[in-house]
């Protein structure tokens, strides 16, 4: 049995694919929330309460606290911060080895690892050292055969070509943009799955400046301190009545709406370093943050086709998967 593993470690989410013999058996995600372990009483009750789901693994001999838990925090947790070298963070090797030992397989054939198109050149290689057996200090070792490190956008490309929501035909071009919660992705084909690096870059903008943005705007409205911007985007994704001081909001009308010029300014700049989408059959947009940019996107490439893959925050894990099974 052959056993392909695919794990997207996003500032906002880790995501998960298991697959055995080319059949998914396992997907789940969980927050890109890092904590250290303390010993102190709470640390005491949280650990003898079956509820939360959390591991401990040790990187560096330093241990790390993770929650498995989808929308669960772990307590002085902290997300990892805009920069160039999250993917060789202590951080980033504690949600991959938390995603690894909650996958529950001791031997995995192919490991997929993505990683943003700015900074995949700087650490496709370290990336890499995540083969041969590994052990984070949970009780278990886990060997890893072989390691594949891809761009972020590349498994939406492979994703959008395999469930035909943009062409196959080699000699057609696509854009991928991929919209994430620290950055935005942009990659353009020449051709099949050749990749135009000319037309492809990423920028340190995503949809965390929209949720600061809103959060700002309902603090002047309030005037009262706005900070927590993991209930905004939960009231965003699921389309629920945010709650802050008292009084109710919805999030997704009146302040998506007022937020919608500042996207409008980032796609623009987007569109401008695309050079020209003369030669492009279509947009694919895709990342957790498509739905929230897919009007300003559609405005500003008005005359370009805008498709948005299914279940989008997994479109790259999903595009992965197709590429471990490949190299097999």
């Amino acid at each position: 049995m052959k056993i392909v593993v695919v794990v997207d470690v996003g500032a906002w989410a880790v995501k998960v694919l298991v697959a055995a013999d080319g059949r998914i058996i396992k997907k789940f995600q969980f927050p890109s929330a890092v904590g250290l372990e303390t010993n102190g009483a709470l640390s005491t009750f949280r650990s003898g309460n079956e509820e939360i789901i959390e591991v401990r693994p040790k990187i560096d001999g330093t241990t790390y606290r993770v929650s498995l838990r989808q929308n669960q925090q772990v307590a002085d947790h902290s997300r990892p911060t805009p920069g160039d070298d999250f993917q060789i963070s202590r951080a980033h090797d504690a949600l991959l080895a938390a995603a690894l030992h909650a996958a529950e397989v001791p031997h995995i054939d192919v490991l997929v690892i993505g990683t943003p198109v700015h900074t995949y050149l700087k650490h496709a290689e370290n990336l890499k050292k995540w083969s041969g057996t590994v052990d984070f200090g949970l009780g278990k070792r886990i060997l890893v055969v072989k390691t594949l490190v891809l761009p972020q956008p590349y498994g939406s490309l492979l994703a959008g070509k395999n469930e035909r929501v943009i062409e196959r035909e080699e000699h057609i071009n696509h854009i991928i943009l991929d919209v994430g919660h620290y950055s935005t992705d942009v990659l353009t084909t020449k051709g099949g799955l050749a990749v135009n690096d000319d037309r492809s870059f990423g920028i340190g903008f995503g949809t965390a400046v929209v949720y600061q943005k809103i959060a700002d705007m309902i603090a002047s409205d309030l005037r009262l301190p706005v900070t927590d911007l993991d209930r905004i985007e939960y009231s965003i994704r699921s389309r629920s009545q945010y709650i802050a001081h008292s009084r109710h909001f919805d999030l997704n009308g009146e302040y998506l709406q007022r937020v919608q010029a500042h996207i409008e300014v980032i796609v623009s700049d987007l569109y401008g370093r695309i050079k020209t989408t003369e030669d492009i059959s279509s947009v694919l947009l895709t990342g957790g943050g498509s739905g929230i940019f897919e009007r300003a996107v559609r405005k500003i490439f008005r005359s370009t086709r805008v498709c948005i893959i299914s279940d989008p925050i997994h479109a790259n894990a999903r595009g992965y998967l197709i590429a471990g099974h490949s190299s097999l």
